[in-house]
């Protein structure tokens, strides 16, 4: 089943878990995308195929308790490109987002403040 542009609260409403986008350029039909959602309709894992059906890029992401995103982590192929760190205050706002490369190096630091 394919159901394409769902938001959060359907997918959460209609307990979708798996999205499967599949494409016919008029010589084959092939698996382009896939996306799996948690029980609270977070996207836990995007995943974009070449047509040989090899895995392109991929994407997991983690999320704490309060459904804030707390990593994400890219992958080219089955290369490791980046991976990304939340943190959040007491209210649920994003206070800092950390960019790592494949090697573990930072490569962008974000910093965010709020005023009262």
């Amino acid at each position: 089943m394919f159901l394409n542009a769902q938001g959060k609260k359907t997918i959460k409403k209609f307990n979708i878990r798996v999205e499967i986008e599949n494409i016919n350029d008029g010589k084959q039909n092939y698996k382009s995308e896939l996306r799996t959602y948690d029980a609270n309709g977070n996207e836990i894992e995007w995943i974009r195929f070449n047509k040989d059906g090899s895995i392109k890029k991929k994407v997991v992401s983690k999320y704490d308790k309060h459904d804030n995103k707390i990593e994400e982590i890219e992958y080219e192929g089955n290369q490791l490109v980046r991976k990304r760190v939340f943190s959040y205050n007491k209210f649920d706002e994003k206070i800092s987002e950390i960019t790592y490369d494949a090697n573990g190096q930072i490569i962008k630091k974000e910093v965010y403040s709020y005023n009262k």
